[in-house]
């Protein structure tokens, strides 16, 4: 995909994106609701065209090739399936439209039909109709249809989002397992950072239309190129806190509400050498945040709590450092309550500094 841009009147839904997949990789689009994650997919699956931009798949240019032609199947957000067909019917329909092309007897049919059947575990259900399925029943038969062609790319178009948090998380396993068998290559989009995070080999977050970045899971926790990613990324998201830089005694000191800290040498020269201000925000994700009743190191933060939450094993602690709001994790066996006085720890060489101006990464 190289520069694909899609207007729908004067808004552009659809920004320059570019972006490879690589063969057989698990790769998903990112981003919150009207970020342009399903109108790109849809412009690959052949169902919008693009205003501008090429998009090829195995190296040849598809912008003009007809979607049955382009050898891609898509699994809709509400499942599409047919209601007057049983899931037999509607996992053998692609191959049964198109059955003489494909120079397949009834019989390879329902061969075909009954081995994804049971990769899927719906062996039992193919005299059934639609309405007689539960979501995650009918969420296999749209997996099936999908599959039972055996595309080259296979497009999911937030597949989960109608199902229970437990069976969305047993489907996320069963996904994922399903793609390291078959090695199809798979673009799955999805507003939820957690399934992008626990399934896909690489992820492209999106915003407005844009590719902010691209990477692994990993990448783009670790490193995140702009406050928009690093908020996205991570539950809870990235704490931002608004800074000062002083230069004192040749060290580069790091002033912010309620504490200070000394940068390392080629840190402070990197931030001063990319920022037109004395102004900075502190990037510290809430795990990199130590908790304690009391001050364990001479640069423990103190700070009050606001709002625990309760995780089971963890908690989450919102807590204010004077007139700023953090986030923080806590083991639940360290007995905390809302109002005490408790020490934040800050794990220094984790941090992230940004500029406020641009968002973008500094260091």
């Amino acid at each position: 995909m190289v520069n694909i841009t899609k207007y729908f009147g004067d808004v552009v839904a659809v920004d320059h994106v570019s972006f490879e997949v690589k063969d057989g990789e698990f790769f998903a689009l990112l981003g919150p609701s009207g970020s342009g994650k399903t109108t790109t997919l849809r412009i690959i699956a052949g169902l919008e065209e693009p205003d501008e931009g090429e998009l090829y798949i195995d190296d040849k240019l598809v912008n003009d090739v007809h979607p049955k032609d382009r050898d891609v199947a898509m699994v809709f957000q509400n499942y599409a399936l047919y209601p007057h067909m049983t899931v037999y019917e509607n996992i053998a329909f692609p191959l049964m439209i198109r059955r003489k092309e494909l120079n397949l007897t009834k019989e390879d049919v329902r061969k075909r039909v009954l081995w994804v059947a049971k990769m899927l575990q719906i062996e039992n259900l193919l005299e059934r109709y639609p309405s007689q399925l539960s979501g995650g029943q009918q969420q296999r038969v749209a997996l099936a249809r999908a599959l039972v062609r055996n595309p080259k790319v296979w497009l999911l178009d937030e597949p989960l989002s109608n199902l229970d948090a437990k069976l969305r998380l047993y489907m996320r396993a069963e996904l994922k397992k399903l793609h390291e068998e078959l090695k199809i290559t798979t673009i799955y989009v999805t507003h939820d950072q957690v399934e992008a995070m626990s399934m896909a080999d690489r992820i492209a977050v999106m915003n407005k239309g844009k590719v902010l970045q691209i990477g692994t899971p990993d990448e783009l926790y670790a490193k995140p190129r702009d406050t928009f990613v690093a908020t996205f990324i991570g539950v809870p998201p990235m704490n931002l806190i608004k800074c000062e830089l002083k230069s004192t005694n040749n060290e580069i000191v790091l002033s912010c509400p309620g504490f200070k800290h000394s940068l390392e040498p080629e840190i402070g020269k990197a931030v001063i050498a990319n920022i037109e201000t004395d102004e900075v925000l502190l990037g510290v994700r809430p795990e990199h945040i130590k908790v304690d009743v009391r001050p364990l190191s001479n640069d423990a933060i103190k700070a009050k709590v606001l709002i625990t939450e309760p995780l089971g094993a963890e908690r989450i602690l919102i807590i204010k450092i004077d007139d700023t709001t953090v986030r923080a994790k806590a083991p639940s066996e360290l007995k905390i309550n809302m109002g005490d006085t408790i020490y934040l720890h800050i794990k220094w060489n984790k941090i992230l500094l940004f500029d406020p101006k641009t968002g973008k990464a500094i260091v």
